[in-house]
């Protein structure tokens, strides 16, 4: 019994360590990208991905922060594909393909939008994005619900509304260009997105 309980435990910190490092990284590599930036870039009410352009607000360029924006959705995109492998490598049949297939799609999306700057290439940009954020999205969705028997009804309530109503606020505002609110509220779908994904790597079965 005990034997067969630490492949789990094993996998589920594994799980949290590579969610964990998928998050630190981007803060880091966020944060210089935004502190290079050829010019004075607000973090809260501008996008990310402004701060990855070719050329800033002013029209300089910008090019150092373009391609560390890159290699930070790049690191993003291989990261996903390690994702992918281990998600598949625990249930590798046709009944656990989703999850991934989710991630490729992610890895994929990160990686489209690192090669698009969003002021050149601004539809492979978004394209891009949408496939990494849409995949995430559902992903962080179904792993809360994986473990809604695990948790007290409130605690599960509580995850999927830090996670759902952030993002589809997000998302509406965006897509009607209700901005610099969408910039802003992108923010907050993000943790909510980071928090939705750690959590249930971290929780620990009821007893």
């Amino acid at each position: 019994m005990i034997d067969n309980q630490k492949p789990t435990m094993n996998k589920k910190q594994s799980f949290f360590k590579l969610f964990l490092s998928l998050i630190l990284i981007n803060i880091v590599l966020l944060t210089v990208v935004m502190k290079l930036y050829n010019g004075d870039f607000d973090g809260v009410v501008n996008p990310f991905s402004a701060a990855g352009d070719y050329r800033t607000l002013a029209g300089l360029p910008n090019t150092l922060s373009m391609y560390l924006y890159s290699l930070d959705m790049a690191v993003n995109g291989l990261i996903l594909l390690v994702f992918a492998y281990k998600f598949y490598k625990k249930n590798g049949d046709s009944a656990g393909i989703v999850k991934p297939l989710l991630c490729v799609l992610a890895g994929c999306g990160f990686l489209i939008a690192g090669a698009s700057p969003d002021d050149i290439r601004h539809p492979f940009h978004v394209l891009g994005s949408s496939m990494a954020i849409a995949s995430l999205w559902i992903i962080a969705t179904n792993y809360i619900y994986e473990i809604r028997k695990k948790i007290k009804p409130a605690a599960y309530f509580l995850m999927q509304g830090i996670l759902q109503i952030p993002i589809l606020a997000y998302a509406a505002t965006y897509f009607l260009g209700v901005d610099p609110l969408s910039y802003i509220l992108q923010k907050y779908a993000l943790a909510g997105l980071c928090i939705a994904l750690l959590y249930p790597s971290y929780i620990k079965e009821k007893k």
